[in-house]
């Protein structure tokens, strides 16, 4: 089995000219813009640097201390930057435009930026979801919000940047920067849109029914490439009715998210089928968002985030600090007002029961079980986890 790491070995001196842009050079491209460039590629578009010399930038202000404190993803990123900077296939494309904003009061974090190929197409790349509570709280507001900040922002750099320009040009992300490109390109000018040749969505969630139902969605809707890996959880939220690829992952359940699991043949992506799970999970979430009203979903995402705001000092903790975190989280639910209290757990076991209408009558008595606890549970902690 090989991977995104593997490719660049393979056919890293296979130059563009010679073997055009495929899927996998569009998830490389999707895991690059994790990096940090501020300091590598000027936001000004007229200034263009390789990809070369922009990792060549990179790792001469590279802070060895903030980079030891990095995710495990980011690190992969850096790496992955790196690599295909020794690379006849990437060293030579250029990058163009980068942008990174995150706003705390419009609760949006939105980055990008364009690389430019030898033919003079264009692939533009917008990030996920980073490490901040602002980007994992954006991916929640999805569920209620008719626009995010981070969307809106996705649009106005396509039609910045290209309107009034006769090349061609892909859009794509990886995880909310596959949403942020599918949103750009059904939202961006007529004329822009109408250039865009591809659209990767590397598991990135789907939206609202009535944004799928809006023409420029329509418009685009047939060139949107829609890559799962097979136990997806995040890929298939919410509605997109364009067909899934489904590819194969060397990790387990929702750690499939990573793209650099996915498993690579050649130019292309190993085939994979849906896990019974991940079709659970679909289901399950589908009939949760469609049940619950815009006012529930809002106060169950305001809610959530203020547990985590209270409990967590990044979202890192719940996987590296997940008994910890989880104690401060349930203190922290504890504590709230009583009124928003019941409220939280009211949508929460919504969800679990919208769970339970797949998986049949155990589940319905298993739910029971926990709606008996709560009074007597009043939240308390287990002695164990208590400081």
């Amino acid at each position: 089995m090989a991977n995104l790491f593997d490719y660049l070995k393979w056919r890293g001196d296979i130059q563009m000219e010679i073997d055009g842009f495929n899927a996998v050079d569009n998830l490389i491209f999707s895991e690059l813009v994790y990096v940090d460039l501020e300091d590598a590629v000027p936001e000004a578009w007229e200034v263009g640097v390789t990809l070369a010399e922009a990792a060549a930038r990179y790792k001469a202000g590279e802070d060895e201390k903030q980079a030891a404190s990095f995710s495990v993803y980011k690190q992969k990123a850096v790496s992955l930057l790196l690599e295909a900077a020794r690379t006849r296939r990437f060293r030579d494309v250029l990058m163009r435009a980068f942008v990174s904003r995150v706003s705390d009061s419009a609760e949006g974090q939105m980055a990008a930026v364009t690389f430019e190929m030898p033919d003079q197409h264009h692939y533009v790349a917008f990030r996920g979801t980073d490490d901040s509570f602002v980007g994992w709280k954006e991916d929640f507001n999805l569920s209620y919000l008719p626009e995010t900040e981070g969307q809106r922002q996705s649009a106005a750099y396509l039609n910045r940047h290209f309107a009034g320009r006769g090349d061609h040009l892909m859009v794509g992300g990886h995880s909310k920067g596959g949403n942020f490109a599918v949103y750009a390109a059904a939202m961006a000018a007529p004329g822009v849109r109408a250039r865009i040749d591809r659209i990767y969505s590397n598991d990135g969630p789907g939206f609202r029914e009535a944004f799928v139902s809006r023409a420029g969605y329509l418009a685009v809707r047939d060139r949107i490439v829609h890559l799962i890996p097979s136990a997806s959880v995040i890929g298939v939220l919410m509605s997109g009715d364009t067909p899934h690829t489904v590819v194969e992952s060397d990790a387990q359940g929702i750690v499939q998210h990573d793209g650099f699991s996915w498993q690579v043949l050649g130019k292309d992506f190993v085939p994979g089928g849906r896990t019974a799970l991940s079709l659970y999970i679909e289901d399950t979430l589908s009939r949760w968002i469609e049940g619950e009203s815009d006012a529930d979903r809002r106060h169950f995402v305001d809610s959530l985030f203020s547990i985590f705001g209270e409990s967590l000092d990044q979202m890192d903790d719940l996987a590296n600090k997940r008994f910890v975190s989880l104690a401060k989280c349930v203190r922290a639910l504890k504590n709230m007002p009583e009124a928003a209290r019941q409220q939280f757990i009211k949508v929460t076991l919504d969800l679990l029961k919208q769970g339970g209408a797949v998986a049949g009558e155990k589940s319905e008595h298993w739910l029971k079980g926990i709606e008996d606890k709560l009074p007597e549970m009043k939240l308390s902690l287990p002695d164990k986890l208590k400081k």
